[in-house]
């Protein structure tokens, strides 16, 4: 059923009582006020006519124009609907910005979220857990930069990239972690993670040339389908305080964190590779 949006008419002054000193209207009345219980009665009115919009998409699309929903508080500041008045609606007002947080999302026309590029190619979860990116990390190949999800042959990648890490004080130090969690197949990955690189000792503002390779690089070579290479930057908790593992199979990034305190993550960055003369993209679903 349409729904009539009125104009504004402003209510005539009310002779009240004016000597209560509990006042809570403007007339300094504090109850048997008939403009306050007008009022009132109009916002709660307000609130459920507001309420029904939000919360039932069958009436937004019937009604005139389902745009009207996106206009809704601005009719509540200027007092579109009748004897209510902009300053006294407050918590109809409050009920109109705090509804759409939890409800727009699932509206018919709202638009998708975006999602972590990292959670869509499952590093967050075969590789890291959850975690709150602190730092950049810039790590670019002599044919691109790397992003995330970007592909790269093999032959793309056969010398180290370069490394440039943010902050702002030398005295920090991070170490730079690659591992392929797709060793080696990504449908047997009986070997994740293997190891492709290590640098400890990275000042912060400054790169992985700066920093101790303890285990050296060596360039992806995949051979059965599409790869994850993913490079993983953490903050150590001082200088020469993270050693080389003993081998490069089975290597497991939590596992190495929480071995040298190292924590959760502050930059990742991770490509997909695989053979030269591989075709198709990564399934992420």
């Amino acid at each position: 059923m349409p729904i009539t949006w009125r104009p504004f008419q402003p209510l005539p002054e009310s002779k009240c009582n004016k000597g209560n000193a509990k006042a809570t209207h403007s007339c300094g009345s504090y109850t048997g006020c008939p403009s306050l219980e007008s009022q009132q009665k109009g916002g709660r009115r307000l609130a459920n006519l507001s309420l029904s919009l939000w919360t039932r998409p069958t009436l937004i699309l019937h009604t005139p124009a389902p745009g009207i929903l996106l206009l809704l508080p601005i009719f509540t500041v200027f007092g579109f609907t009748n004897d209510i008045t902009a300053g006294e609606i407050k918590e109809a007002q409050i009920l109109l910005m705090f509804i759409p947080l939890f409800v727009f999302p699932s509206l018919p026309f709202g638009m998708p979220r975006d999602r972590d590029p990292l959670v869509v190619g499952r590093v967050v979860g075969d590789v890291l857990d959850s975690f709150t990116r602190s730092i950049s990390l810039r790590v670019s190949y002599p044919i691109r930069e790397v992003n995330n999800g970007v592909e790269l042959k093999p032959s793309q990648v056969v010398n180290q990239p370069r490394v440039d890490v943010g902050g702002n004080d030398l005295r920090t130090f991070y170490t730079l972690v690659m591992v392929d969690p797709d060793a080696p197949s990504p449908s047997d990955p009986n070997l994740r993670e293997y190891l492709h690189w290590l640098v400890t000792d990275i000042p912060a503002t400054t790169g992985a040339g700066f920093g101790q390779e303890v285990v050296c690089y060596e360039s992806p070579r995949p051979t059965i389908g599409i790869h994850r290479f993913v490079f993983v930057l953490f903050r150590q908790l001082g200088r020469q305080t993270v050693y080389a593992p003993g081998w490069r199979q089975n290597f497991n990034t939590r596992d190495f964190a929480e071995l040298y305190n190292l924590g959760l993550p502050v930059a990742p960055v991770y490509f997909n590779c695989q053979r030269e003369s591989g075709s198709g993209g990564r399934r992420t679903q």
